[in-house]
């Protein structure tokens, strides 16, 4: 569903629901907010506007954002907040003459701001020393001390994360290795580095860089991330539930009763799969296919299955059985009479040849 809707043009696809034959989905396109349900071949069972897409904002885009609403000598931090804070960035900014740090979310709403001092006359500004710092080919650059008269800072260079002291003429005047820096992740690899880290159904909603959205369940909860270029999980909050692990019986009688009564004979097994632990075996639109389930009754995939799905004539299957080499084939039925229970031997023709009483119906019984 995900492809076929980035090929119709759509963005930030949150994928509400997925069925064996259809599923649904909230996207943008043209900068509206749109509920579409689409069914497997392809075809749109409708398409609902529900509203307007709210892009996330980028540094630049942030630093204009800031500078409209009064702030200035604005200083993003590269280095992310944590995995602990709600925040997608954090900035110092001055405004009347005050310095603020401010968290703020992925679409530039500032969430929390703190005063932290006066705004001061600086020879070199933290901006100025980010950008030569920048251009010196360092990048995550952090400021963990402001206090005059050195900067100290946290980059990273190569894999390897530094410490520098550097003085308001923009000199280092001293240089510690500390660790190691995370690489650059591939954004196709999110799923993974998002499973490693004990989450679930992963659903990764934007992979335009620098920074990607995901959703993901993590126990009952389901969470909503942004992560950063290294794989950190900023702004992190929960925004519902995850379902359960479901049972073989629950998956077999979802099917079962499915509202719009589309399977047929259903046979559902477990196997030994991680990904797909349920096999259901049913009748869809005539056809028999195997269905591939999650272990919380999530449908992954489908292929056709050997049979049909027409019932044969009792005489063919005796038929058929002679054929194979069998002989005195006798077949019988147990049935319910009147509270009664039966078992009725029949020929290949339905015809009653004989019946034995078993017991009252609705009791168990010996077999």
């Amino acid at each position: 569903m995900r492809r076929q809707l980035e090929r119709d043009g759509y963005d930030e696809i949150e994928v509400t629901y997925v069925g064996i034959v259809d599923a649904k989905a909230d996207a943008c396109r043209d900068g509206k907010r749109y509920r579409v349900k689409l069914r497997i071949d392809g075809n749109y069972e409708y398409r609902k506007e529900i509203g307007r897409c709210r892009r996330q904002v980028n540094e630049a885009q942030l630093e204009a954002l800031l500078r409209e609403r009064g702030y200035s000598r604005i200083d993003i931090n590269e280095e992310p907040p944590g995995s602990r804070s709600r925040a997608a960035f954090v900035a110092t900014a001055c405004r009347d003459r005050r310095r603020f740090e401010l968290e703020i979310d992925e679409f530039g709403d500032i969430t929390r701001d703190r005063n932290i001092g006066q705004c001061e006359r600086e020879l070199l500004s933290p901006r100025r020393v980010r950008n030569a710092l920048r251009k010196d080919g360092v990048d995550r650059i952090k400021f963990t001390d402001r206090t005059p008269p050195r900067y100290i800072v946290e980059t990273c260079r190569d894999n390897t994360r530094v410490r520098l002291v550097i003085n308001r003429r923009g000199q280092v005047r001293d240089r510690e290795r500390i660790g190691r820096c995370a690489p650059r992740i591939d954004p196709k690899s999110i799923e993974v580095l998002l499973e490693r880290d004990g989450y679930d159904r992963v659903d990764v909603v934007d992979r335009n860089g620098p920074r990607y959205r995901a959703e993901a369940c993590t126990g009952l909860s389901r969470m909503r991330m942004v992560i950063s270029p290294w794989g950190d999980r900023l702004a992190e909050r929960r925004i519902g539930d995850c379902d359960p692990p479901i049972t073989l019986a629950q998956l077999e009688q979802q099917l079962e009763e499915h509202p719009e009564k589309r399977f047929r004979n259903v046979r559902v097994r477990q196997v030994n799969d991680p990904r797909y632990p349920f096999v259901a075996r049913a009748c869809v639109d005539d056809r028999r296919w195997d269905l591939y389930f999650t272990k919380w009754g999530q449908y992954g995939d489908r292929k056709p299955a050997p049979g049909g799905c027409q019932s044969p004539r009792l005489s063919k299957v005796m038929e058929d059985l002679r054929e194979s080499g069998h002989r005195r084939i006798r077949t019988f039925i147990e049935a319910c009479q009147r509270r009664q229970l039966y078992r009725i031997e029949i020929d290949e023709y339905g015809d009653e040849v004989n019946r034995v009483e078993l017991g009252r119906c609705g009791f168990d019984r010996p077999r």
